[in-house]
């Protein structure tokens, strides 16, 4: 999505099952893969993310910006762990499990020094409550596009048009299996419903999303 909003040339290529390729060894022999146009290949989605935020400008406009950046994508790396919990890769998610993610409130403290008595009941509500307070009003951290933007839109906001040639589960298609549940939170959040607007928003991004290739 950066190289796409930026304008970089790059070639997008999806498997279903990891292809036979010695660039693999960065990751330690699975995807995803990166491999530079000097041949440089590198593992692991975090490095990925920055060496394109970096290279392509997406990380900040100065070392503060770019901690505070990656401190965000930390944040939705650890409410992804707590869906992962929910529901295990592979699994369909219950109604239960849906709604423990999205509706439970229990875990209140969306302010101030976090408070751990309800620490296991922290999922989709506590964390968009305690990030709506850091990001501002446009762009998650300071005057542009960065890769927290990118990413709140990718995690919050995403979603998979069916075709034909793409058989993953329905329940993957949209953000933790439910679009609508989506909305009705972020509703809540209004800082972050406006960057998740603003990156779908992008015309660059909105061509690569209408033909990006899909996993079979």
């Amino acid at each position: 999505m950066m190289c796409a909003i930026s304008g970089t040339e790059f070639a997008d290529e999806r498997h279903s099952s990891s292809p036979d390729d010695a660039a693999l060894e960065a990751n330690l022999g699975r995807m995803p893969v990166l491999v530079t146009k000097d041949g440089v290949a590198i593992g692991q989605s975090a490095a990925i993310y920055h060496y394109i935020a970096e290279t392509q400008g997406f990380l900040g406009a100065n070392a503060a910006e770019a901690a505070r950046i990656i401190a965000i994508t930390e944040h939705l790396k650890e409410l992804n762990a707590v869906w992962s919990k929910l529901v295990p890769w592979g699994t369909v998610p219950t109604e239960e499990a849906l709604a423990a993610f999205f509706d439970d409130n229990t875990a209140a403290d969306v302010k101030g020094v976090a408070d751990r008595t309800f620490q296991s009941k922290r999922a989709l509500r506590w964390f968009l409550g305690r990030l709506e307070s850091q990001v501002g009003e446009k762009f998650a951290v300071g005057d542009k596009l960065s890769l927290a933007d990118v990413l709140i839109f990718y995690v919050l906001g995403d979603t998979v048009a069916p075709t034909a040639e793409n058989k993953s589960a329905a329940h993957r298609a949209e953000p933790f299996s439910s679009a609508a549940r989506m909305q009705k939170v972020l509703a809540d959040h209004p800082k972050l419903a406006s960057i998740v607007e603003n990156v779908r928003g992008n015309e660059q991004l909105q061509k690569y999303r209408a033909h990006r290739p899909q996993v079979v």
